[in-house]
Parts: C-alpha cells; structure tokens; sequence
C-alpha cells in the first residue's frame, strides 16, 4: 500500500477557475476539500489555487501602470487608476445588482398580488393558468437568489480581492522610494526645491513637497496598510450593495404606482425618500468629518506609539513609563471620543433606515383606504410585500453612502502619500571612471591585540 503522502501528492490541485458559475455560486468547487478534511488530513496540496487574476503580481503591475497614466494628468487620481483596474468584474456585478433589485422590488410583490387575485376567486382560473403562474414564481424566485448570490461574490469578493492585491503592491513599493531626509545629496536638494513650484502646480491636492522623516514613513506605513487599506476593503464590501439599493428604490417605486396608484404610492415613497435624504445629510454633515478626525487621531496614536517603541530602552531605564502610559492613555481617549462618535452616527443612520419600510407601508396603506379606495387582499398583501422588499434597498442605501464616504477619506490619505516627493536615483559610478571604489591621501591601520609582540605591518 503506497504511502498517505505520495497519494496526496498525486491528487489535482482544485481551481476553482476550473468550475462553472454555477460551481463557484455555489460553492461546489469547496465541497473536495470538506470531504478530504472530514475523512483525513488537509495538506497544502489539497488548498484551492489561488485565481490568476487576484494574484498580487498581475494586479500589482496593472495598476501601477494605470498610476503612471494617471501622474501624467493635471489632475491625477487613484481612485481613477483603482475603477479602471476593477472595471470589467465592476460593471458585471452592478448590472446583476440592478436584475436582482428588480426581480425582489418588481416582479416578487406583482407574482404575489397575482396569486392572491386568483385564489380569492379560484373557479375563475383554470389548471394552465395555475401551472404557469407557478412555474414563473419559482423561476423568479430562483433568479433572484442565483442573481443575489452572484452579485455579491463579484462585488464583495472578487473585486475587492482585486483592489487589496493592486493597492497593496503599490502602497509598498511607495514605502521604499519615499523620500526621507538625509536620501538625497545637496544637489537632489536643490533640484527639487527649484521644481517644487512646478509640482505644487501640477497637483493641488499634495501636500507641501518637504522631506519626510523617518518616523513620518514609519507612521504613514503603519497607518496606511493596518488602518486605510482595511478600512477601504471592508467599505467596498458595504458600498457594493448600492446599484441594488437604487435599482430596488426605483422599481420598487414604480410597482408601487401600478398596484395603489400614485397618491398612496406617492405618501409611501415620501415617507422612505424623507428618511434616506436625512440619514444622507447626516452622513455629509456629521459622519463624514467625524470619521476624519477619528483617523487622524489613529494617525497620531501610532506615530505616538512607534516613538515610544523605539526609544523603550531608554523609557525603562529612567523610569519614564507612567508618563508615557499617561500619555498614551490620553491620546487614546481622545481616538476612541472620535470613533464613538463616528459609531454613533453610522447607528443612527442604520436605525432609521431599518424604521423607514414600517413607516413607509403604514402611510401608503392608510392614505390608500382614506381616498376613497377598497382594501383588497391582493392590493394590500403585494404593498406589504413591495416595502418589506424595498427594505434590505433602504437599509442598503444608507450603510452605502457612509460606506462610500469612509471610502472616499481614506483613498484620500493614500492618494496624499502616493503624491509625495520620491528619492532621486544615484548612480554609485561617475560617468568617466572605471574604478568602483578608489582611495587617496588616506592612512590605513590595523590594531594589535592586546598581548602580541609580534608586530606585523603588512
């Protein structure tokens, strides 16, 4: 009997490239690695490959590439350079978004209506229309759940994946061409300060062209890739649900009209629109520089805290930790003040965007009656249906703007650090000479240890 090794070894990787959509939807590509899991051990051969096209060195060199496209421009911009490297995976989810939103806010509540029409009058309906009514209720249901799944996987998953491995390579290689102070020889100096008009200039978002310090890089670096990059990453996640949440509030508007007409549809809809222009003027007004302040005071912390990690020796040598730690523990305070703050709006946003279809169906379904108009079952179960459905778009549309303006500080801060001054590149060779190292005028000498007499000036 061959060995348990040499039988893994010989076992096909799993790609999951390698499946159909139906395969990757659900997860079927998965279920090899839970049977080997269940019935031995999992080794490195059993872990699915990663895509070829989330790999760090395909996305890595394509939106540097971009980048390079876009310093060329008055106006560069990363957040352009990011929507062109995402944009075929971009436009395929959003489109399934719109479909999805359709199919949950349109076609679900007017299936319903219609299948409650015809059973309060089931004598009337004959057997084919009863097969056909139920054969495209299950086709939109399922539509609407392949549709949501896809989407979703697309938008929270792949590209995200796509952006984390383009930015992630680009921030880095920025990180060890930064310039630092003491890089450059005086002459880099002095060209670049008589260029520093003609940048400023070309960028007016850069900051001012100074020299960065060591601790500044430290500070950027750890704040961009533990706090920005991961901060970005999870708003996509939540900012992918927003061509769902506008495809759904349209047509769910629409559907409303059709079923109640437009004076209930019209109270209803007022009602959701009231409360989503509120949570977006809060998310401008109050969220958005709360999550401001609330990273720059992440940024001080951690500039803070890499100071105190470099000089602990010293610290623990003349007793200086309660200072520091009273130190630390203020600019804590302060970060987390900020970050409650932020919480507490973003909640706030949340809440009324989970209130607004209760509120909304309330009012459509009393406007409605008091107009004169007869409650009908099928009416009434499809209105119920329609803002029950609309509720995951206007629970949706808020977490997406504030998703969308913590997106939009952070690219921000990358966007600043990737605008500043590199080192210039040195050659270590003058042009005319041959010779890698030469010296002159100089008195070389070699110690003797202590004890030898034996004297040797070679």
């Amino acid at each position: 009997m061959a060995p348990i090794e040499d039988a893994v070894v010989t076992r096909p990787s799993i790609v999951p490239d390698k499946f159909s959509v139906f395969g990757r939807v659900t997860l079927w590509w998965n279920w090899r690695v839970v049977r080997r899991g269940y019935w031995g051990q999992i080794t490195d051969e059993d872990v699915p490959a990663l895509r070829k096209h989330l790999e760090c060195s395909h996305r890595g060199e394509r939106l540097k590439q971009l980048w390079a496209a876009e310093l060329k421009e008055k106006n560069p911009s990363i957040f352009r350079a990011v929507m062109k490297s995402i944009l075929p995976t971009w436009l395929l989810g959003s489109f399934l978004g719109i479909i999805n939103g359709l199919l949950n806010c349109v076609a679900r509540p007017l299936m319903l209506r219609e299948v409650v029409n015809r059973l309060e009058k089931p004598d009337d309906v004959s057997v084919s229309e009863w097969v056909t009514t139920c054969v495209v209720l299950v086709i939109v249901v399922l539509m609407e759940g392949f549709m949501g799944v896809y989407y979703r996987h697309l938008l929270t998953e792949d590209v995200a994946a796509q952006y984390c491995g383009g930015l992630f390579p680009l921030l880095l290689n920025k990180v060890l061409r930064i310039r630092v102070d003491g890089a450059d020889n005086s002459n880099d100096k002095k060209d670049s300060d008589t260029n520093e008009k003609d940048t400023d200039k070309k960028d007016n978002n850069s900051k001012e062209n100074n020299d960065y310090s060591t601790e500044q890089v430290d500070r950027d670096e750890v704040s961009l890739f533990g706090n920005d990059l991961v901060k970005s990453y999870n708003s996509m996640v939540f900012a992918a649900g927003l061509m769902l949440s506008v495809s759904g509030i349209i047509g769910g508007s629409v559907a409303a009209i059709i079923i109640i007409g437009y004076q209930a549809a019209l109270a209803g809809l007022g009602v959701a629109f009231a409360v989503l222009f509120f949570t977006h003027g809060l998310s401008q007004g109050c969220y958005h520089p709360a999550e401001v302040l609330a990273a720059q005071s992440t940024d001080m912390r951690l500039s803070k805290m890499m100071q105190l990690l470099e000089s602990i020796k010293a610290i623990k040598f003349l007793g200086w930790e309660s200072k520091f730690l009273g130190h630390m523990s203020y600019l804590r305070r302060v970060e987390a003040k900020h970050i409650t703050r932020s919480r507490l709006f973003h909640m706030i946003m949340v809440i009324f965007g989970r209130a607004s279809p209760v509120l909304s169906s309330m009012t459509a379904v009393l406007v409605y009656y008091y107009t004169g108009n007869k409650l009908e079952a099928g009416n009434v179960f499809a209105i119920i249906s329609l803002f029950q459905s609309m509720r995951l778009s206007l629970i949706m549309a808020p977490q997406a703007l504030a998703a969308i303006e913590t997106f939009r500080v952070s690219m921000h801060r990358m966007q600043r650090f990737l605008l500043e001054e590199e080192a210039q590149p040195r050659s270590l060779l003058a042009s005319n000479s041959d010779d890698v190292v030469s010296f002159h005028d100089v008195t070389v000498w070699r110690g003797i240890k202590e004890g030898n007499n034996n004297n040797n000036n070679n």
